[in-house]
């Protein structure tokens, strides 16, 4: 299960870069090691959160729980 707060790069766990989207959606580039991190959430079981973009917020949502949270800023 992926850090729900921020990003983490999946090689050198950093948490420092933006957030991009590619051919497979939303991805997180690492800016220490310029590795490519998926961007995938985990909730209660039932449960389908996604990421809404918001500029260059990303937000965490998921429609079950009633929840929207900031999950990350590209800078």
């Amino acid at each position: 299960m992926q850090n729900q707060n921020s990003p983490v790069c999946k090689v050198c766990k950093q948490t420092v870069g933006d957030i991009l989207y590619g051919r497979f959606g939303y991805y997180f580039k690492c800016a220490a090691c310029a590795n490519t991190t998926s961007v995938k959430f985990e909730c209660l079981p039932g449960h389908k959160p996604w990421l809404r973009k918001d500029g260059t917020s990303f937000h965490r949502e998921c429609a079950e729980c009633g929840t929207s949270t900031l999950f990350h800023r590209n800078g």
